[in-house]
């Protein structure tokens, strides 16, 4: 079948979970299907994929920007003819094809991200979508109380990578605890500098924090930076990859502030093998099927105990990874992922007949 994909920001002009779970889609679906995309750039057209109609989004504002995204995505439809629009957001404009669009989470975060579809335009511009499509039953709710209807939601997870093998022997030296995602108050890496200065001192010898992301609040990176001073707290910040830090991690910290977001971070981290310990949030503990370490949101306390067990007991966190790789592997496989897409996807596209 024809597929036009639609996003306003994509990888890697932009890398924001969001951005990347949507260009993942976009690749495995093409290897099945015809597709053509259609993405806006706001730093350079050599920042997204050549094959892509580039929409320049440049010094425009929220208006313009909108205006330039319909012209290119009517003209593409109207060349492509698809049997389906699959567009990234609800910010996309809408025509007389089909079209199903991602809501990942409704999360808002700060820093650039796009506004969470909570107000009247938004909730409105939702009901107009074929399909809404969620990766968990949790935002389907959170859909449902905004007056989504629910027949209009479908919840297909997002896939993950599973070509993950945690390495040997681990290498001498302090139990790794990796703090991964961007630098900012939401994704709680004040309460892990909190919770590893409170070790004592004995434990702060075996042990070393490193907080690993791209900094988006630099007041806030450089606040880190100033609590964590004389701390086992080591900073890799705008790394390009993630995976060197989650393929040594002898347990990861997720203690995200944000209750409707999808738990990314902690998937890949399970995909390689790493215990999590992850914020209780209803959303979190669904993406991870409940394995890991909950700890109350907000609690460094918490954070800190589960921390003191990893000192003691490190076989038991080892225990622990190798359940939530098992369950990566058997449900967020990229495979079945896209075949649920593609079911859905051709279901929508034959109204277009």
């Amino acid at each position: 079948m024809r597929i036009l994909a639609v996003s306003r920001r994509f990888p890697p002009d932009v890398r924001t979970g969001r951005a990347v779970g949507f260009a993942s889609l976009v690749s495995h679906l093409r290897e099945r299907h015809e597709l053509r995309l259609v993405a806006g750039y706001n730093k350079d057209r050599g920042a997204i994929p050549q094959d892509a109609l580039g929409v320049d989004l440049r010094t425009r504002g929220m208006f313009s920007a909108h205006l330039a995204l319909y012209r290119a995505v009517r003209s593409a439809a109207r060349r492509f003819q698809p049997h389906v629009i699959l567009s990234g957001s609800v910010d996309v404009p809408l025509f007389g094809w089909p079209t199903v669009a991602v809501v990942r989470d409704l999360a808002g975060t700060g820093g650039g991200e796009d506004a969470p579809p909570k107000d009247p335009w938004h909730r409105w511009r939702m009901r107009r979508f074929e399909r809404l499509v969620v990766p968990s039953h949790t935002t389907q709710r959170a859909l449902c109380k905004l007056g989504v209807p629910s027949g209009r939601i479908a919840v297909i997870p997002e896939g993950v990578p599973l070509s993950h093998q945690r390495r040997g022997d681990r290498e001498p030296g302090p139990l790794r605890v990796v703090h991964c995602g961007r630098v900012l108050p939401a994704k709680g890496q004040h309460l892990s500098v909190d919770a590893i200065s409170r070790l004592s001192p004995q434990q702060k010898s075996r042990v070393e924090l490193q907080i690993v992301g791209r900094v988006v609040d630099r007041l806030y990176y450089d606040q880190l930076r100033v609590a964590a001073r004389g701390q086992p707290v080591v900073f890799h910040p705008d790394v390009p990859s993630l995976d060197p830090f989650l393929s040594r991690a002898d347990l990861v910290l997720y203690p995200t502030a944000l209750q409707d977001e999808w738990a990314d971070t902690a998937l890949h981290a399970m995909a390689w093998g790493a215990p999590v310990a992850w914020s209780d949030h209803p959303g979190v503990r669904e993406a991870t099927g409940g394995l890991g370490v909950p700890i109350p949101p907000g609690d460094f306390s918490a954070l800190r105990d589960v921390v003191r067990r990893l000192v003691e007991k490190p076989l038991e966190f080892q225990q622990i990874g190798v359940a939530g790789q098992l369950f990566v592997a058997s449900n967020y496989d990229w495979r079945q992922v896209c075949t649920a897409w593609s079911q859905l996807l051709e279901v929508s596209g034959r109204k277009a007949k």
